[in-house]
């Protein structure tokens, strides 16, 4: 049976990154969130940056909010995470460079070494779970946008 969230025809919400507070300037860098926040800095500035997104979300009104990513890395292309998250962070999954198909055989362009630092991710065996994102329940009452788990 179908579960009813918000009492609203057609609620809104956000998706995508939001842009990180410009305080926040810790990185994952591959490693589990857990690992990170044993760098109790690194927690709090998280939860500080995920209560900040969350409260411009509620003041303009959406019925669902989010973290707006604040867990993604802002390197390479602003949100290294969302590029590397799975070889990162989930078995089965490895970095690639290979060459972008949109740009194969193309000379050199702003967009072709974009895409070439980004590199690719390729599976490589059998994959496992990743970590879930924490913390987000202490910031607000409204429903949550949360990845769905298989």
């Amino acid at each position: 049976m179908p579960k009813k969230i918000v009492d609203t025809i057609l609620p809104t919400t956000m998706v995508g990154s939001y842009p990180r507070p410009h305080w926040y300037k810790h990185q994952l860098l591959g490693r589990d969130i857990r690992v990170a926040f044993k760098e109790v800095q690194h927690e709090e500035v998280y939860h500080d940056a995920v209560a900040t997104v969350i409260r411009d979300q509620e003041e303009a009104g959406l019925d669902i909010v989010t973290d707006g990513n604040m867990w993604y890395d802002d390197y390479v292309g602003v949100i290294g995470s969302f590029c590397w998250y799975m070889y990162e962070r989930i078995g089965g999954f490895e970095h690639a460079r290979e060459p972008h198909p949109s740009y194969v055989n193309a000379g050199p362009s702003q967009g072709k070494e974009i895409l070439d630092d980004w590199g690719g991710v390729i599976n490589s065996g059998p994959v496992s779970r990743g970590p879930a994102p924490s913390g987000w329940r202490t910031c607000t009452k409204l429903p949550l946008s949360m990845p769905r788990r298989r």
